[in-house]
């Protein structure tokens, strides 16, 4: 990868390596969009720190990622290893100035719902 890096001159491309837990809201607030290309997961729960970050994403469609995305995120969750429609998502997010900042918006709001407290009385109701 780093090699691919240098060959292409991404120099907006940074390889972190491990991040602790900790530091990833921060590093998530400089970012411009969070791609997660993977091909199995459960809750996805980096989505929804990403969502309370103001942080748009092209990621791939699994585990519970519809279910936590707006409709209009949505659109921008794609087929495992469907490489160039993720990089449409991408380039599209970073193009569009307009449709960047209503996703934003719309994810902040949305991710809500999933605040700790509200969660824990729907847990706490499910044993009742």
């Amino acid at each position: 990868m780093k090699q691919e890096i240098k060959d292409n001159e991404l120099k907006n491309v940074r390889l972190l390596g491990r991040v602790p837990n900790k530091d990833v809201p921060a590093l998530m607030r400089i970012s411009k969009l969070f791609f997660m290309p993977s091909e199995e997961e459960g809750f996805p729960r980096v989505l929804l720190e990403s969502m309370a970050t103001g942080l748009p994403y092209v990621v791939s469609d699994i585990g519970g990622v519809r279910e936590i995305s707006t409709n209009k995120q949505q659109k921008f969750i794609f087929n495992i290893g469907d490489i160039q429609n993720m990089s449409h998502g991408i380039e599209k997010l970073l193009n569009e100035d307009f449709l960047y900042n209503e996703l934003r918006m719309s994810n902040l709001e949305h991710v809500k719902q999933f605040d700790i407290k509200k969660i824990a009385k729907i847990f706490i109701n499910l044993f009742k």
